[in-house]
């Protein structure tokens, strides 16, 4: 799509229990705000301790990102690119 960019990561759980229901959200890195639209690879998931997953996110051009990992047992984590 044109005026889209794609951003690739790996979430990994690095600790001794699931991480359940993780959502990411794509935010601006210079002011938090969140980046609509982003498409990303996949939704709510499920990671097992130890369990590594291959992201894409496609997002408006010209944007600093900060990406954010939440869920259910999973506190807040903030990634900037």
């Amino acid at each position: 799509v044109d005026g889209l960019r794609t951003a690739t990561f790996t979430i990994a759980n690095m600790g001794k229990c699931a991480a359940i229901s993780v959502k990411l959200n794509l935010n601006d890195s210079t002011d938090g705000s969140q980046i609509l639209p982003a498409y990303f690879s996949d939704g709510y998931f499920n990671l097992l301790p130890g369990q590594k997953r291959q992201i894409s996110v496609q997002y408006p051009d010209g944007k600093d990102i900060s990406i954010s990992a939440e869920g259910y047992n999973v506190n807040e984590t903030v990634i900037t690119r």
